[in-house]
């Protein structure tokens, strides 16, 4: 009784699932991109989210508007969604 189904995404998992790996078509609810990196990454935040609508995701959640860690820049992804 999931609603939906989300995943991460960071530089360091991709070998083991790539953003461009399109999201299963047979699973019975949405896949979100539940948390992926918007500094730090070797891809820009505007490039990850490209990829994820490309493969089929429902949604996509920038890591983080607060946090201040290596991997968050509320800036960069307000950028992204411009």
């Amino acid at each position: 009784d999931l609603d939906v189904y989300q995943v991460h995404c960071y530089d360091h998992l991709d070998w083991r699932a790539p953003i461009e790996s399109p999201v299963i078509e047979t699973l019975d609810r949405p896949v979100w991109l539940g948390e992926f990196p918007t500094a730090g990454s070797s891809r820009t935040a505007a490039e990850i989210l490209e990829a994820a609508r490309r493969a089929g995701y429902a949604a996509a959640l920038g890591w983080s508007a607060e946090s201040g860690d290596r991997w968050s820049s509320v800036e960069r992804l307000i950028s992204a969604l411009s």
